[in-house]
């Protein structure tokens, strides 16, 4: 038997939506990565918020995670970070076709360093630290991705501690293509 949906108040905590990163994307200009905490049905949860042009209330995508952070929710990497949902997308003109893919991750393990794997080796991805106030101990991580791409997350001592495979999924719609043969 199916279990019924659950609903209830959602109570915003303090500190309320604190801005970590603005990014420059490929077709939605500059996408706003919040950070807040909420009470829902008695549990406290993390939120991350990715919302186009700072917009608070409209668009994006949410992912949210109950405290301790990390008990409720799949892990990636060796329980190293917590994979929160991206804003993607597709720009078609002019050519070539962009996929793309807004990616980020709150790191659960303090002093950890994430990098992105490239043909011509590791690059630093960007990293933001978390206000004290949200009670996590590592930094936002985030990088726009065009293609398949393998995040690395190593120690101070470059030790590999955790590694995981993203792939952006933005769709593009064509108006009048030909239908597959």
């Amino acid at each position: 038997m199916a279990q019924a949906a659950q609903s209830g108040p959602v109570t915003q905590l303090a500190p309320g939506y604190v801005t970590l990163a603005r990014v420059q994307t490929p077709q939605q200009g500059t996408v706003t990565i919040f950070i807040l905490r909420i009470r829902y049905l008695g549990k406290v949860a993390l939120c991350v918020r990715q919302t186009p042009h700072g917009q608070l209330l409209h668009g994006g995508s949410a992912s949210c995670a109950h405290y301790p952070v990390g008990s409720n929710v799949s892990l990636e990497a060796n329980g190293t970070f917590w994979e929160t949902f991206g804003v993607a997308g597709c720009k078609p003109h002019p050519p070539p076709r962009i996929v793309w893919g807004l990616w980020s991750a709150v790191v659960l393990r303090p002093g950890l360093t994430a990098w992105l794997r490239t043909p011509s080796g590791d690059v630093r991805i960007p990293e933001v630290p978390v206000p004290n106030a949200f009670h996590v101990t590592g930094p936002l991580i985030y990088a726009v991705l065009t293609k398949p791409s393998t995040i690395v997350l190593r120690t101070s001592n470059g030790h590999t501690v955790g590694t995981t495979s993203v792939v952006p999924e933005g769709a593009c719609s064509f108006r009048n293509a030909a239908p597959f043969r």
